[in-house]
């Protein structure tokens, strides 16, 4: 993981890269139809942009994500902008095979346009190609997570080196996830803290048994969809999360 985060970091600072990532995504948005007329990726003015200087339009009036202040002062509710907000992730995840790496608050700039929201994308020095067979695969998972369908959870998890499918489901979700029984017998005697924290750490130890087959598009998708999911616990957890996700990921399959 280490070159991994290096080569990225690299990439960052280098403005042509971050220029060039902000006109692929631009094209991207354009191309599809539920975000070209509510996502704004600011033109690049290549005669003003080097390796160490990137110049793009300025973005005026836009506020942060969660900026619920600025938000009423724009007549914008928190869930039609987070909404929109995570339908843009899940594209991205699932239909464009390329995430912006870095959805915090500051780098979602909310406008006003006609009456409803409008985001301005900017920031897009780190960016994560999903490759085909990566983006089709997590696709899968997220329809079988919902169909609970655990011959396939458990197909794709053994794939990626992960033993436990069940807890890599839940951190997937992130909710507790079981797609089986619990056995008979009961749960028994509820267990001491010391007791549950040596079962977490054997447990994860179990799950990460094989980590050199964990793809490392996984790492970046994760961190992502837990910095979404803080956006949106932020304003009060307004958007349906995983209904948007779940969508996206028949729409990606499609």
């Amino acid at each position: 993981a280490a070159p991994d985060v290096s080569d990225q970091i690299r990439k960052e600072t280098d403005f042509l890269c971050e220029a060039r990532n902000a006109e692929r995504t631009a094209a991207l948005v354009a191309s599809d139809a539920r975000l070209r007329e509510h996502i704004y990726v600011p033109p690049v003015h290549w005669p003003l942009t080097t390796r160490r200087v990137l110049t793009t339009e300025l973005v005026d009036d836009g506020c942060r994500l969660t900026d619920t202040a600025r938000l009423a002062e724009k007549r914008l509710h928190p869930k039609a902008v987070m909404d929109l907000a995570m339908q843009l992730f899940a594209t991205m995840v699932f239909s464009f095979g390329w995430l912006h790496c870095d959805l915090h608050p500051g780098n979602l700039l909310v406008l006003a346009h006609a009456g409803k929201p409008k985001l301005a994308l900017i920031d897009h020095g780190l960016y994560i190609h999903l490759p085909e067979t990566f983006r089709r695969d997590y696709c899968e998972l997220w329809r079988s997570l919902f169909v609970l369908d655990s011959a396939s959870i458990d197909r794709i998890a053994q794939g990626w080196g992960i033993a436990n499918s069940d807890l890599f489901a839940s951190a997937t979700l992130m909710r507790p996830f079981a797609a089986r029984k619990p056995r008979a017998g009961g749960a028994g005697p509820p267990a001491s803290a010391y007791e549950s924290s040596l079962k977490i750490k054997a447990t994860l130890k179990t799950m990460l048994a094989n980590e050199a087959l964990i793809p490392r598009e996984l790492v970046f998708v994760v961190r992502c969809m837990r910095m979404m999911q803080g956006n949106n616990q932020v304003l009060g957890s307004p958007t349906n999360r995983l209904a948007i996700l779940a969508h996206g990921a028949a729409a990606g399959m499609a």
